[in-house]
């Protein structure tokens, strides 16, 4: 526990038709961190060379990368219709452990996953997944510009809606603020609040009192205000209202110049429609996701696999890996890479120097500890070399706090909220529990400490009662 786990070099020799096999078992093993074989070339003497990166990793980080965007989009989908629909209470928030559902489809994305890599060759799986998704990409695609369209026509609609209205109360038509006049100007649109109070004077200052202003105040940061000048004034008056931040508003539909109703009535379109397309992206979310989920998965195991290649080595049909393992897991490495290889392989095992830069560093340390290696690493990662600081920090950290903010009251708060943490908010996640035992014990200590200082709350003359 005072130093980072033991570590081993492992140098892996295979056959060019087994690397698919050993990097698979590798990556289920989860243990082996590669390096890239470009370190160790001098060592080969020109016996082998580095593997350069293939079409296939290019094919794949682009599939991928669209892949992604098509999940996100998605997924953004989903808390939109979580928004809109019902809630999580703060109940369920904070006590229902999360991703119930998620994990089930995870599992059966995982199990539909490793049916097809077992069934079909990597090009294969490749062909058949760029043609499902180019399929499905263009249909979500198709509904999401759609989806955009129709959003800005409404967003325009009821906007035109609002300044109908705002112009009603003025005593004025669209027809007024539309087009040009034969001896005015009329200026309509949007300005900051806070600068309201000051348009009346700004525009008396530059066009004298030839001028009329009429202004709807409104709750947020932006107000309406229609300007009338005389048409030789307007330069003037548009100097005026530029350093006020006024913004011209622009008729958004086309003349003619529609009435109150028929803009309603183009508004409930407009909302029916949007209806309907987010009802065709949630069935086709509904239907498609895992599918695409099931996409990215294989995916990235192309891609991860295609990256992995790049670090080895390789002459006409030999290929060599490097990396590191924990010592106690070196047997099932050599096991793993032997079983998949049927004997025709070779793994030479090294033990470096506790001085050698090149060795990973892993923390292995009791569960209870764990939360304060992320204490640890805020402040660096230890060397191979180093000792590991977690247990240290685990005892003195929780002590020092104590002594710092010694008070039985505020100890005993800290204590619950820590335990609350750990055992009774599920839903913050595993996160949260490691946060609550650090919060708990940290408690506890100053509980202690504050026992010993005679203080609660702040007050000690009530804490002398309680520790005499």
């Amino acid at each position: 526990m005072l130093k980072p786990a033991e570590m081993r070099e492992l140098r892996i020799v295979c056959l060019e038709e087994h690397a698919d096999a050993v990097i698979k078992r590798i990556d289920a093993l989860g243990s082996v961190h590669l390096t890239d074989i470009k370190e160790f070339l001098e060592e080969w003497e020109g016996l082998i060379e580095p593997s350069k990166a293939g079409a296939t990793l290019m094919q794949t980080a682009e599939l991928l990368a669209r892949i992604d965007s098509l999940v996100a989009l998605l997924r953004a989908r989903t808390a939109e219709g979580a928004r809109a629909g019902a809630k999580k209470s703060l109940r369920e928030m904070l006590f229902k452990a999360p991703g119930a559902e998620e994990e089930q489809v995870a599992a059966r994305v995982a199990a539909r996953v490793a049916e097809r890599v077992k069934e079909r060759g990597e090009e294969r799986r490749l062909a058949e997944v760029e043609a499902e998704f180019g399929g499905l990409e263009a249909a979500v695609t198709e509904l999401a510009g759609e989806r955009e369209r129709l959003r800005a026509e409404l967003s325009d609609a009821e906007e035109l809606l609002g300044v109908q209205k705002i112009l009603a109360d003025f005593g004025v038509n669209l027809e007024f603020v539309s087009g040009e006049k034969n001896f005015i100007s009329v200026l309509a649109g949007w300005l900051p609040s806070r600068n309201l109070d000051a348009l009346g004077s700004s525009l008396e200052a530059e066009v004298g009192e030839e001028q009329f202003v009429a202004s709807s105040r409104a709750e947020g940061e932006q107000s309406f205000a229609l300007v009338v000048v005389l048409k030789k004034d307007r330069a003037e008056a548009e100097r005026a209202l530029a350093r006020l931040d006024f913004e011209r508003w622009q008729q958004p539909l086309p003349l003619p110049l529609p009435l109150e109703a028929e803009v309603e009535a183009e508004i409930k379109r407009l909302e029916r429609e949007l209806r309907e397309n987010e009802g065709k992206i949630e069935a086709l979310r509904r239907e498609k996701f895992e599918d695409l989920l099931e996409m990215q998965e294989l995916v990235q195991i192309e891609e991860s696999k295609a990256k992995v290649k790049v670090l080895f080595g390789r002459s006409e049909r030999v290929r060599v890996l490097e990396g590191w393992t924990p010592k106690e897991e070196v047997e099932k490495v050599v096991a793993g890479v032997t079983e998949e290889t049927g004997g025709f392989s070779v793994v030479e095992v090294r033990e470096p120097a506790r001085e050698d830069v090149r060795v990973p560093s892993l923390l292995k340390n009791p569960r209870i500890l764990k939360p304060f290696e992320g204490v640890v690493k805020m402040y660096g990662h230890p060397l191979y070399k180093d000792i590991d600081p977690t247990l240290l920090t685990a005892l003195i950290f929780p002590i020092l706090f104590g002594l710092m903010f010694p008070d039985i009251g505020h100890g005993a708060l800290l204590l619950l909220l820590g335990l609350a943490l750990v055992f009774a908010f599920k839903g913050l996640g595993e996160e949260a529990r490691g946060a609550g035992v650090i919060v708990s014990l940290c408690g506890a200590c100053s509980v202690v400490a504050g026992a010993l200082f005679g203080e609660f709350f702040g007050f000690s003359e009530y804490a002398t009662h309680l520790v005499e």
